[in-house]
C-alpha cells in the first residue's frame, strides 16, 4: 500500500493507494449498510479521507461524517454527540454510517461499529480501536441492522 496525500479533490487514486485501500475495506457498509468508523493519524489524513470517500462513493451524504479536533468547538460537540447517540447502546443505530475522525474517538465514547479502519496508531491506539468492534453484538443481534 501507497501513501500518498489526495492533493486535488479530482485526482485519480491508483489502487494499490491508501485512500483506495480504505475505500475497499469499507464497501460492504456502502453495498450492504452498516456501521464503519476510519481511524486516521491526523486531521490532513481524516479530511482527505472525507474529500475521496464523498466523491466516490454513492448513496446519502449524511451516511459519512467527518469528526477531527480542529472543528470550532461546539461543532465538534454536535457531531460527536450525534455520534454517541447514533452509534452508542441505545441507538437509533443509523441502516449505514461511516465516520472518518482521528484520535478523537479513542477515548471516553462508548460506541460499536461493524468495520473499523486505522492507519498505523501503537499498540494502546489499536486496542482501544479495536474495543470498538461490535460492542453491542447481543444488543442489535436479529435486528437487521449489523453486517453479517
Amino acid at each position: 500500500m501507497t501513501y500518498r496525500r489526495l492533493g486535488d479533490a479530482r485526482r485519480v487514486v491508483g489502487p494499490d493507494e491508501r485512500l483506495a485501500v480504505i475505500g475497499q475495506t469499507i464497501g460492504q457498509v456502502v453495498r450492504e449498510g452498516g456501521c464503519a468508523m476510519v481511524g486516521c493519524a491526523t486531521v490532513a489524513d481524516s479530511q482527505d479521507t472525507y474529500r475521496y470517500l464523498r466523491r466516490s462513493r454513492p448513496g446519502d451524504p449524511q451516511a459519512l461524517v467527518l469528526l477531527h479536533a480542529r472543528f470550532p468547538g461546539w461543532v465538534r460537540e454536535l457531531r460527536t454527540g450525534w455520534v454517541r447517540r447514533a452509534l452508542g447502546p441505545a441507538g437509533p443505530r443509523p441502516d449505514q454510517l461511516v465516520v472518518v475522525t482521528t484520535s478523537i474517538l479513542d477515548t471516553s465514547l462508548d460506541i460499536d461499529v461493524d468495520i473499523m479502519v486505522s492507519d498505523l496508531a501503537s499498540i494502546a491506539r489499536l486496542l482501544q480501536r479495536a474495543g470498538r468492534l461490535a460492542g453491542f453484538h447481543l444488543a442489535w443481534q436479529n435486528t437487521g441492522r449489523r453486517l453479517q
